[in-house]
């Protein structure tokens, strides 16, 4: 086992700890165009107007659907300078380390892979979730309005 002193270890650090951003980045801009997709409403998007007409519901929908918007352009706008900073770490690196720089990255990116793999899981349980929820709603909506048409 090689010893590296800190100064040395830097850019690799540097590297995976942008490389880890980076793919965060693309599992939150998943997830909330999997809920778009889905017609799901995450916490962070969920505001609260008063529903006193047609209007504030409409309003209500388009909030959310807004919200997600807007979070996904911020995102990948995010991405965007997070992929410019890692091709300069990785530029910086490639010089600094030479030949063994591939395979340092190999287990760099090895590593980052492992540890977002429980970021998607825990995303697709949160989808899961809430499409779950959504499903039973507008069933129970179904049933009340069947129950409303029988009782006609």
């Amino acid at each position: 086992m090689v010893k590296l002193i800190a100064s040395q270890a830097r850019t690799i650090f540097q590297y995976k700890n942008t490389r880890i951003k980076v793919l965060k980045c693309f599992a939150n801009i998943y997830f909330n165009k999997q809920c778009l997709n889905k017609r799901i409403v995450p916490s962070y998007a969920n505001l609260k107007i008063p529903n006193t007409s047609p209007a504030a519901r409409t309003t209500q929908r388009k909030i959310h659907s807004m919200r997600i918007i807007d979070e996904i352009s911020f995102r990948c706008k995010k991405k965007q300078q997070l992929d410019n900073a890692l091709y300069k770490i990785h530029r910086k690196a490639a010089q600094e380390w030479g030949n063994s720089w591939h395979i340092i990255l190999e287990s760099i990116i090895e590593s980052a892979n492992l540890e977002l793999e429980r970021k998607y899981i825990i995303n697709d349980n949160k989808l899961a979730k809430n499409h779950q929820v959504v499903a039973l709603n507008i069933v129970s909506f179904i049933i009340v309005v069947y129950d409303v048409k029988i009782c006609l």
